[in-house]
């Protein structure tokens, strides 16, 4: 079995796809947090990560010492790994479709969380809130009213179910009760949820990660 060392910082946003992948495969990995500051700067221990990385940027999966980048692709090459990726060329163009999907909303949220300018900032909050998520959660709750298995690609779990189970929980926590109500508008997408975070595997990791502002 390969060594697998994920570095990534000390929250959840694009590594916690990665974290549940492992999780879910119960294969063993070594969770490596750079450490942030309160305004979210990251420790001096970054400046050397960055160098060894092929973007200079995080997260990197070390593979037996080997560095792969980029979130999308550390979660397609572990669920292709973890026969997480769908069991057709077509279902598995559906989890890459769902994937970008939640990113839709993980990068918007994320860039709001960055922003500085207040009035930008809100602004760009209720953009988030009132037509990016619906429109992205909106389409979710179509195609899993449709799927009556319960997953949102096949009658399997995929990376697709992963990946919109770490966002919503996500947006959650980034939003607080907005985040609540607005999952808890849709409700296939609110049972999805619910299902997700039922499987043995995901309960046990949400239980013993660490605690993290986001």
């Amino acid at each position: 079995m390969p060594k697998y060392k994920l570095i990534y910082f000390n929250l959840r946003a694009r590594g916690e796809i990665i974290r549940l992948l492992f999780s879910l495969a119960g294969v063993p990995f070594e969770d490596y947090r750079v450490d942030l500051d309160e305004h979210f700067n990251p420790a001096a221990e970054y400046a050397e990560i960055k160098k060894a990385a092929p973007f200079g940027q995080l997260p990197v999966l070390e593979v037996d010492g080997e560095n792969l980048a980029q979130s999308h692709a550390i979660e397609r090459f572990l669920a292709r790994e973890f026969g997480l990726d769908g069991e057709t060329s077509l279902q598995k163009a559906k989890v890459d479709m769902w994937i970008e999907g939640a990113d839709e909303i993980l990068r918007r949220v994320s860039d709001n969380i960055e922003e500085h300018d207040a009035k930008k900032k809100a602004a760009d909050k209720n953009r988030i809130m009132t037509v990016v998520a619906p429109a992205v959660l909106g389409a979710l709750e179509k195609t899993l009213s449709l799927n009556k298995g319960g997953f949102i690609v096949g009658d399997k779990l995929t990376v697709a179910d992963v990946a919109f189970f770490s966002v919503q929980d996500w947006l959650k926590s980034a939003y607080k009760e907005e985040g609540v109500s607005l999952v808890a508008g849709y409700k296939a997408v609110d049972q999805h949820l619910t299902k997700i975070s039922k499987i043995p595997a995901v309960a046990d990791w949400v239980k013993k990660r660490p605690e993290t502002p986001f």
